[in-house]
């Protein structure tokens, strides 16, 4: 909940589909992208409302001095979830995107389920002492123990430390502001930006901004696949005659930095900007209050704005992914170029392995390495009095391995190889994978051009080709690199006799054609340019396509 200069407060749902605003003892609930009319008024059972929010299911919580109530809009029912015999100074947090709600007290956040009638379903209790709570971001717990920030994933039960990288001697929590979105975490200190990769615990670069009132972080689907932006809003302290507010879009990658004068920006849509009050920054646009009503703005990334990017932007469009795809999961959480190939197989590649479920019957040993007098690498495991081992007959580096405590991982330049302590008692070989490509995959995560060696080295025939094909699939999900290395792939997958690949791009080609066959006629020409060097057994069976 916020507040304006004038009586009128809103608040948004968490995924922007429904807001509802107070002002004279009314609760009005608003429904649609443009909230042109409100669709309920609720008079609340309190005339001290303290504190409200919304789900995107039409559920209002409100807090008075004594209790907590929960207005179900569709049903029209009225539950008290606390009252002043049970709690006190307790927090309304947010709703979970399922709808779900969280109230934290005394180093407790209790959820209340939505599907079992708002009783209590889970408690989670820090035992830590010096515990500060923080809030609740996209279905994330955050609180702040010792200058290090906990964040625990209340969907997937991950639990991830962030230590602050500040000089004071104590934090004040009410100048952090933690926002998350899929792949990114970004810690606001008192004006200055930590940006994070989910799953890290180091700072990836951090943005300076100049007092900014509120941030967050922008998921733009048409644009470059590896750029994120950040947008901050700050007042232009530069203009002594009114206050003017500017959002700045970062993106660390590409270095580009676009400010947006908002004053233009509404003038543009026909608004008059001393009217739009209380300014919001969430899901890709911005909330205010326009004549008592709430009203949003799509953020504009090439009108009304000056940018220090003078290159052209990518021509990205991101189409649909299977998050079980490695690479797909990969080029969502990259921030920073990749410098070498080892860090990236180590860091980013093995991580990603572990989560498939060749892992999931063997048993959990820490593994030693040995080496024979040809170098040869061996595996061990103590087992009390007893030792295990095995000879993988790999005269790799020792520096090329990552042991867990149920896998150890031994790659080269060309392999990579992954072993396991099973239930049978045994260390075996379970999968063998061919990385030779990976320098290629670098290449384009940097956004570096492809060259004719290196798309034959795509389409070359492999063994153990899983993680290939998962590259390969990833690529083609994206139009960019379709439209821009499609015919090369094709011919080059032609002159190799790879039929399977031929098939695949083929296929996909004629996809995009159907979603949009008026705009993505062009992309017939990856095909029809290839057409003389193609069997007639494969323009016999697409020719009715």
């Amino acid at each position: 909940m916020s507040q304006s200069t004038s009586e009128t407060k809103i608040a948004i749902s968490p995924k922007s589909k429904y807001a509802v605003t107070y002002e004279n003892n009314l609760f009005k609930g608003w429904s649609n992208a443009e909230f042109s009319h409100a669709e309920l008024t609720i008079e609340p059972q309190s005339t001290l409302i303290l504190d409200f929010k919304v789900s995107d299911n039409k559920v209002l919580i409100y807090k008075t001095l004594y209790e907590v109530r929960i207005y179900d809009m569709e049903n029209n029912e009225h539950i008290i979830l606390y009252d002043r015999y049970e709690e006190k100074n307790y927090k309304i947090t947010n709703f979970l995107t399922n709808g779900d709600i969280i109230i934290y007290k005394n180093a407790v956040a209790s959820i209340y389920s939505s599907n079992n009638n708002w009783k209590c379903t889970s408690k989670y209790k820090f035992d830590e002492i010096n515990i500060e709570f923080g809030g609740v971001a996209n279905d994330r717990l955050w609180v702040i123990v010792n200058k290090t920030i906990h964040i625990l994933d209340l969907n997937k039960f991950h639990y991830q430390k962030i230590p602050l990288e500040i000089d004071e001697k104590e934090i004040n929590i009410d100048k952090i502001t933690l926002k998350i979105s899929e792949c990114l975490i970004v810690i606001n200190i008192d004006g200055k930006s930590y940006i994070y990769s989910n799953g890290t615990n180091v700072p990836i670069v951090p943005i300076r901004n100049k007092e900014p009132q509120d941030f967050d972080i922008i998921d733009i689907a048409a644009d470059d696949i590896f750029n994120k932006y950040i947008i901050t809003k700050s007042i232009d302290t530069n203009n002594k005659i009114k206050k003017i507010d500017i959002y700045d879009i970062c993106c660390w990658k590409s270095s580009l930095r676009k400010s947006i004068d908002f004053d233009k920006l509404l003038e543009s849509k026909n608004i008059e900007s001393n009217q739009f009050i209380y300014k919001e920054v969430k899901n890709n646009k911005i909330f205010g209050l326009y004549s008592n009503k709430p009203r949003n703005i799509d953020i504009d990334m090439s009108n009304n704005s000056h940018s220090n990017n003078s290159g052209k932007d990518h021509d990205y469009i991101l189409q649909e992914t299977n998050d079980d795809n490695i690479f797909h999961r990969i080029g969502k959480q990259l921030i920073t170029p990749i410098e070498d190939r080892d860090p990236f197989i180590k860091d980013c590649v093995i991580p990603h392995l572990k989560s498939l479920n060749i892992f999931q019957n063997v048993e959990e040993h820490d593994y030693d390495l040995e080496l024979t007098g040809y170098d040869e690498i061996i595996l061990i495991i103590k087992i009390n009095e007893n030792k295990i081992s095995y000879n993988t007959k790999l005269r790799w580096k020792k520096e090329n391995v990552k042991n867990f405590k149920n896998t150890c991982v031994l790659y080269n330049k060309d392999e990579l190889h992954i072993y396991a302590f099973t239930k049978l008692k045994k260390i075996q070989l379970l999968c063998c994978y061919n990385i030779k490509f990976i320098k290629c995959t670098i290449k384009l995560y940097n956004n570096s051009e492809l060259n004719s060696s290196d798309i034959d080295k795509i389409t070359k025939h492999t063994e153990n080709d899983y993680l290939k094909k998962q590259w390969i699939s990833y690529l083609l999900n994206h139009k960019y690199f379709l439209v821009n290395y499609g015919e090369r792939l094709l011919n080059s997958a032609i002159k190799e006799n790879n039929t399977e690949l031929v098939e695949t791009i083929i296929n996909k080609t004629l996809e995009y054609l159907k979603k949009d066959p008026n705009h993505n006629i062009y992309i017939l020409s990856i095909i029809s340019n290839n057409i003389p060097y193609l069997d007639a057994d494969f323009l016999l069976k697409y020719y009715n396509e």
